[in-house]
């Protein structure tokens, strides 16, 4: 293999460092997740579930390859298979440093998901006590007879009826 091309498979901490990319880009994009609900842009949030998908595709998809390198490299699957790995590293080792990163950001992000989820119960809470405040209306309207005077009629005649 000549030296200006890349090795058939990545090395563990190249797959790391990626991991770690991607799980930053998560975090960013639940960050403008977030500031969009706190601003009321609902309208958003279809991009970002579709952002969404596609990284959290790709930290699944790296994932996979990280416990496949470890399991190649005989050390299992698993948490266990990362903590057997990290005692055969250098107590310096930069490695140690990646992981703890990635295991940080995966806090991070579970906890901004989290809160963006709570963020949209709140407004679907909103939303659905606005309606139901303008049904309530909408059940009570008041109506004008023929001689111009109001009054609240049960008996109110629908769109299309007769």
């Amino acid at each position: 293999m000549s030296s200006g091309t890349a090795p058939p498979h990545p090395s563990i901490d190249q797959i790391l460092n990626e991991e770690t990319r991607t799980l930053r880009a998560f975090l960013d994009l639940l960050e403008q997740e977030r500031k969009a609900l706190l601003e009321g842009n609902a309208d958003q949030l279809l991009a970002f579930a579709d952002d969404k998908n596609r990284l959290s595709g790709e930290l699944s998809r790296l994932a996979l390859r990280r416990a496949q390198w470890l399991a190649a490299a005989g050390h299992g699957s698993g948490a266990a298979a990362v903590a057997a790995w990290l005692q055969r590293q250098p107590p310096d080792a930069p490695l140690r440093k990646t992981w703890q990163a990635l295991l940080d950001l995966a806090a991070q992000a579970r906890a901004r998901n989290e809160e963006c989820g709570a963020l949209i119960r709140t407004h679907m809470q909103h939303n659905k006590q606005a309606l139901s405040v303008l049904m309530s209306a909408s059940n009570q309207a008041t109506l004008y007879g023929p001689d111009g005077q109001a009054f609240t009629g049960p008996g109110k005649r629908h769109l299309g009826s007769v």
